[in-house]
């Protein structure tokens, strides 16, 4: 999929849910966060709701397609930049750059670092706990099951889509 189009379907999302009438007269008028993820999603998902199957499965395939597609473009293009920096840095490194660095650190910037060092550290291994315990194959396996259960036609449908965003 070619980055226009794909712009081009998100310019017309965003205008359908700006042009989408009913209890909420646009995006304009939401007070809050809640009002304003109420405007967008209620609309969307009584249309939703009221899909026949094949309609779900579509709606889960596209959802699916455009998610894994940008996830690889984004992990691809992340890739990319780290080994560049990598090459860099060891072009730099080889060239002697690195070899003259004098940094003069006060005492206070040493504390605020080391400060700034200690939160870094701490999200990090946060994140990194809060993942060991959501991405385990029991966990996967109960939360897929769920999304069989409760649309099963949108939960194939994004398998399928996901699916075919990684190959293509």
């Amino acid at each position: 999929m070619s980055s226009p189009s794909f712009r081009t379907v998100l310019v017309f999302l965003a205008c359908s849910i700006f042009a989408l009438g009913g209890r909420h007269r646009g995006l304009a008028l939401a007070q809050d966060q809640d009002d304003l993820f109420g405007a967008v999603v209620d609309p969307l998902w009584q249309k939703f709701e009221e899909l026949p199957p094949k309609g779900k499965f579509a709606t889960g395939a596209f959802a699916g397609f455009a998610a894994t597609r940008i996830a690889v473009g984004t992990v691809t293009k992340t890739i990319k930049f780290a080994g560049a920096a990598f090459i860099a840095s060891e072009v730099m490194n080889a060239a002697g750059v690195f070899d003259k660095i004098d940094i003069d650190i006060s005492e206070e910037q040493s504390a605020l670092l080391g400060r700034a060092k200690r939160r870094v550290t701490s999200t990090v291994n946060g994140f990194r706990q809060h993942v060991r315990q959501q991405l385990t194959p029991a966990k996967v396996q109960a939360n897929i099951e769920s999304a069989l259960q409760k649309e099963r036609m949108a939960t194939i449908g994004a398998a399928a889509g996901a699916f075919a965003g990684c190959i293509l």
